[in-house]
């Protein structure tokens, strides 16, 4: 094939128009994120059971050694070769090339670093499960190319299937280990069994074999690009991975694995919202960027849908946590409870925070999120080591505090780049904060008196049914126009092309 190959050729997407491409794509993405996080929630109550907060900090404690490492192999290669309107054939055999080499380079630097993090996290385990999970990094190389053609060509639900089967492998592997007493080994080993799912999978769909061709100014064209999104992704990473890197140094593998517990279900319905965002948003405000209050309005409507979402589920976790913790994870994780409190405020302020990233994509200011996390970071690391005196609870009592004033920062800059009033983004909220507030006031009510002598598990049931119905009727009641404003919004995007 010619140098002016383009990748439909590679691999050729299907006859429809490129708006029910986009439909049919975000309907499979919301299909993948829906059946992993399924799969999450059923497989951790078993594993919690099976395994022991030290395997998940040992694991964990890998995990930040390896990516961080990796953050350096991708360069925003995969971002480049999305975002430019022609790709070459050697375009795609240089990044794949590229990105072997990268990724078993990186496998060298990690086992290099093993002991150095042996001896900073002191903990003598950690080495050879550094050594086992490089492999990963080697495994992801070969196909990572083949992810890219499928994201740009916008086969979305091929993408979807690697994804929920890539998922589903690790999460039988990881029960199946564990049933077998591996420990930690049961997390290392379905982590790389999830990989190579991934990988296999990724090649026999894209049929597509790289020839041994390279040529340097590809390479230099599309790092120009990517040097950006790597800077920013290097820094975001360091913002969401700081507290787990002082837990670890100053607390050790199993405060580590607790926190993390703990951290699990409010990012993950902070990832949810993030994502959709991301996807969908993007491109709607793209479309509007010279238009503020065309921007503005799509803005607090989002502001307002990502509240209306995550507020009531946090909230509502929140409220039963003394009770889910011992049911769902079991009795010896019962110390998990405060920490898990105490993230759930910050996780519905960090999913409204995250709206902002789109619009200052939109509006071409990049740079914004980057200079916002080169001071956030710093402080978030600061508060802390000072809350780690403490234990988790001092350290989740620290993230929250720093969600909270990130909130009103990232509210402000938000505001002035969109020539608004910044209280306009707190009156958007405030259905969501309003309803909620008297959602738990109703179940403290309703537990004290109607509820009193269930047993935990009834009681955990009544509370979960009581609170969607009081939630949605104090909607109903006081905002009613805000529920409607919400269903025109799903509409929109449904309607949305996306370039």
């Amino acid at each position: 094939m010619g140098d002016a190959h383009i990748l439909y050729a590679v691999l050729r997407p299907t006859g429809r128009g490129l708006k029910q491409r986009t439909v049919r794509g975000i309907g499979w993405l919301t299909v993948s994120t829906a059946t992993r996080i399924a799969l999450t929630l059923v497989s951790m109550p078993v594993l919690a059971r099976l395994l022991t907060p030290g395997d998940y900090g040992i694991v964990a404690l890998s995990t930040l050694v390896i990516e961080v490492v990796a953050l350096f192999g991708e360069f925003g290669l995969h971002s480049a070769l999305i975002q430019r309107k022609r790709i070459s054939r050697l375009d795609l055999e240089t990044a794949f090339w590229t990105n072997v080499a990268i990724g078993i380079g990186l496998a060298i630097v990690v086992t290099a670093l093993a002991p150095l993090a042996v001896r900073f996290f002191d903990t003598p385990a950690l080495a050879l499960v550094i050594y086992v999970s490089a492999i990963g990094l080697v495994l992801t190389s070969f196909a990572s190319v083949h992810h890219t053609v499928l994201m740009r060509a916008m086969r979305f639900r091929e993408v979807a299937i690697i994804e929920i089967a890539s998922v589903m492998v690790r999460v039988a592997s990881a029960i199946g280990l564990a049933l077998h007493g591996a420990g930690y080994w049961a997390l290392v080993g379905a982590g790389l069994c999830g990989l190579l799912t991934a990988a296999v999978l990724r090649l026999l769909i894209v049929r597509w074999l790289p020839r041994m061709t390279y040529r340097g100014a590809r390479l230099r064209s599309m790092l120009s690009f990517g040097k950006n999104v790597f800077a920013d992704q290097l820094l975001s990473y360091l913002g969401s991975n700081v507290d787990y890197v002082i837990v670890g140094k100053r607390l050790g593998p199993e405060p580590l694995g607790a926190y993390q517990m703990a951290f699990s279900l409010p990012e993950m319905v902070r990832n949810s919202l993030s994502q959709v965002v991301s996807r969908v948003m993007f491109p709607a405000y793209s479309r509007a960027q010279d238009d503020n209050p065309r921007i503005a309005a799509a803005f607090l409507q989002v502001v307002r849908a990502a509240s209306l979402v995550s507020f009531p589920t946090l909230a509502g976790l929140l409220f039963v946590a003394p009770l889910f913790v011992p049911l769902y994870f079991g009795a010896q994780w019962n110390h998990i409870i405060v920490p898990l409190q105490f993230l759930c405020i910050s996780g519905g302020l960090r999913a409204v925070a995250a709206t902002t990233g789109s619009v200052y994509h939109a509006k071409g200011r990049p740079d914004l999120t980057f200079k916002i996390n080169l001071v956030r970071v710093p402080v978030l690391a600061l508060a802390i080591w000072i809350g780690s005196r403490w234990g988790i609870n001092g350290v989740a009592f620290a993230f929250m505090a720093v969600a909270l004033t990130w909130t009103f920062v990232s509210a402000t800059w938000t505001a002035r780049l969109l020539r608004m009033r910044r209280r306009d983004i707190y009156f958007a909220m405030a259905p969501a904060v309003t309803a909620s507030a008297g959602m738990i006031a109703g179940l403290w009510g309703l537990r004290m008196t109607i509820f009193s002598d269930f047993s935990d598990l009834r009681m955990l049931s009544a509370l979960v049914v009581s609170g969607a119905l009081l939630y949605f009727g104090l909607l109903s009641a006081f905002w009613r126009s805000t529920l409607i404003d919400m269903a025109g919004l799903m509409r929109h995007l449904r309607q949305q092309p996306v370039r």
